[in-house]
């Protein structure tokens, strides 16, 4: 399994008699920061993105289209990408709703096909923060799943790879190691105000700091000393 969260889950629930091993998250590399330099993205609107396929059974963007409605005054100051195709009928249902907040001056970037790696990450390294709208509980043909217990949320791998905080969900376990380097919401009010302190820049880079730092527990060194595997 990819996490600690899962492992105790499948221990402490017995869910199979064979031996399972943690292979955690590797992060390729960590940035080093100047401690003059600013790494928030200089941009004219902050970037927040949403990965994977736009689908309903996965996150609930209707949650975050109703939620942004309430404060069209930050609109202007927002970028969002929904980074994965909405191309089905789930997506092109919300990309209608988000053309009334587009009019109120929000940015909308979509895609109608599957994002190609080098596209995906030009993308991420522009954004400053994940948001996460996971449905902590889903199904699958066989069996219930919840995330951050019997299922990783590619959030939590994104938040690693690309060295990012992220806004989810409060009922959304995360694990130990990414503490201090996200925000969680309970209702859409909580939900902007952490919005609100993402575009804060000096809240927005201590976010940053804090996932940076965060991340670089995932590297391949780390990974081989916490776990006493010889240095690949």
């Amino acid at each position: 399994v990819l996490d600690q969260l899962l492992f105790d889950t499948i221990r402490c629930n017995q869910m199979t008699s064979k031996t399972v091993h943690v292979l955690p998250l590797v992060c390729d590399s960590v940035r080093t920061l100047d401690s003059s330099d600013s790494i928030t993205p200089t941009r004219n609107r902050v970037r927040f993105v949403i990965t994977g396929l736009v689908e309903k059974e996965r996150k609930d963007y209707e949650f975050v289209v109703s939620s942004l409605s309430q404060a069209s005054d930050i609109l202007p100051s927002i970028e969002l990408v929904l980074l994965g195709s909405a191309s089905g009928g789930y997506g092109r249902h919300i990309l209608e709703l988000v053309e009334p907040l587009k009019q109120q001056g929000l940015s909308v970037i979509s895609f109608d096909r599957f994002v190609e790696d080098e596209e995906f990450e030009s993308i991420m390294r522009e954004a400053s923060c994940i948001i996460g709208p996971v449905r902590s509980h889903t199904k699958t043909q066989m069996f219930d799943e919840v995330y951050g217990q019997t299922k990783l949320s590619g959030t939590v791998c994104d938040m690693v790879q690309y060295m990012l905080p992220a806004i989810v969900p409060r009922d959304l376990d995360m694990p130990s190691d990414l503490k201090g380097s996200y925000l969680k919401y309970a209702n859409d009010q909580e939900f902007i105000k952490a919005i609100r302190l993402i575009l804060d820049p000096e809240k927005c880079d201590e976010l940053r700091q804090a996932a940076i730092c965060n991340s670089g527990k995932y590297t391949l060194e780390k990974v081989c000393e916490a776990f006493d595997l010889p240095n690949l």
